[in-house]
Parts: C-alpha cells; sequence; structure tokens
C-alpha cells in the first residue's frame, strides 16, 4: 500500500516495538538470572514460573517472539502489506493461546 501510514497502524507498530523490547528485556532476565532486574518478575511471577519449568529453551522462544514482533512493527510502520498480516497473525495466536489457558485454568479450578 502506499501513501501516508494511519495513526492507528503506527500505534500499533509501536505496541509490538514495546513487545520486541519486552522480549529483550525478558531474554536478558532468563540469562542472567539473580541480575540486578531479577525482581521485575514479581510483576509477573507466574510467567517466572512458567519459563523456569520450560528451562532454556525459554530464550528461544522469546527470541521467536521478539524477532516477529519487530518484523510486524517494522512492516507496520513502513505501511506494508506483510506487516499487516503478519501482526493479524501475531495477535491471533496470542488470542488462541490466551483462550487456551484461559479454559485451562477454568478446568484446574473446578477440580
Amino acid at each position: 500500500m502506499k501513501g501516508e501510514t494511519p495513526i492507528g497502524i503506527k500505534l500499533l507498530a509501536l505496541f509490538f516495538a514495546f513487545g520486541a523490547c519486552m522480549c529483550a528485556l525478558t531474554m536478558g532476565l532468563l540469562l542472567f538470572p539473580g541480575g540486578p532486574l531479577d525482581s521485575l518478575w514479581r510483576l509477573n511471577s507466574e510467567a517466572h514460573s512458567a519459563f523456569q519449568w520450560i528451562g532454556r529453551s525459554s530464550i528461544l522462544l522469546m527470541a521467536i517472539v521478539g524477532v516477529a514482533c519487530a518484523s510486524a512493527g517494522i512492516g507496520l510502520a513502513r505501511n506494508a502489506t506483510w506487516g499487516r498480516w503478519l501482526g493479524i497473525l501475531i495477535l491471533a495466536v496470542n488470542l488462541v493461546g490466551d483462550l487456551t489457558n484461559g479454559v485451562a485454568r477454568i478446568k484446574r479450578e473446578a477440580f
């Protein structure tokens, strides 16, 4: 698509850029446990437990998510069609993951 990028798309690009930065921060926290920023895990202790359960593969997972977010952000900022589709795909995968987690949590609490 040619032309100026709409403000909503610019904001979505910033959202994905923020996601990429948070992935980088998480990778740093996973690579260097016990560091000065380790207290940030208090913000989401469930995620910390999940990453510990996954092990070192969690760093690779965060790298993949971070690259995907950065790519979507770049594509959206350039107003590229592929950037829009990548952003939609990332949001759809996140939605499915959140729904699955919610259903699993309800089932755990029922027992």
